[in-house]
């Protein structure tokens, strides 16, 4: 009966090592895309940040067009919800 255990034992080792390596590769594979949405987002920001100082009065044209379409909705919304 303990060489049954023994041999259990030794398969469960085998199977925790070959969850450990692959767990290790994943891990690096998330880390590595994680790394790449990082690089993406901070080139997408400098880009803005650029065009922004390029042409700032055209940014500030299209928030307050924004902000005024949005105003102009909800009160639409307010007028038809009574």
């Amino acid at each position: 009966m303990p060489r049954r255990h023994a041999g259990a034992a030794v398969k469960i080792r085998e199977a925790l090592d070959l969850l450990k390596e692959a767990s290790g590769e994943k891990k690096e594979e998330v880390f590595q895309r994680l790394h790449d949405i990082y690089e993406d987002i901070s080139d997408s920001e400098s880009r803005i940040v650029e065009k922004v100082k390029d042409n700032p009065w055209l940014y500030v044209g299209a928030a307050a067009f924004g902000g005024l379409l949005t105003g102009l909705l909800l009160r639409l919304t307010r007028r038809h919800g009574r």
